[in-house]
């Protein structure tokens, strides 16, 4: 049964290790292949979605997460940020909050 999974990201990354839990979990989550991953990055969670020097930036290694769920075909939604620079490896959709909910009423998993 094919399931659509929406992980969303509103934590800021630094300092913390939420963001990288959640990008884990994602990473477990594509080991069904009927799960549709859809990664939702609001606010200043938007920043792990950049290759940061993570000796400068105080966290531990989550680029590696995002680049793997970008090949394994993950979507992935950041909110309208302005003038936000990231990875020119992960193909992202932008959203503004109206969008968010419509987005959440297609999910049958959400995780936050």
């Amino acid at each position: 049964m094919t399931k659509s999974i929406f992980i969303i990201f509103s934590d800021y990354t630094f300092e913390t290790n939420k963001a990288l839990e959640k990008l884990r979990l994602a990473v477990g989550l594509t080991l069904n292949d009927e799960n549709i991953l859809n990664l939702v990055f609001l606010g200043n969670s938007c920043h792990v979605l950049q290759e940061l020097d993570k000796s400068k930036a105080n966290m531990k290694p989550a680029f590696k997460h995002v680049k793997m769920l970008a090949e394994l075909d993950a979507k992935f939604y950041v909110e309208d940020a302005g003038n936000f620079s990231i990875s020119n490896n992960i193909k992202y959709q932008s959203i503004k909050p109206p969008e968010f909910i419509d987005l959440l009423d297609k999910a049958n998993v959400v995780i936050h």
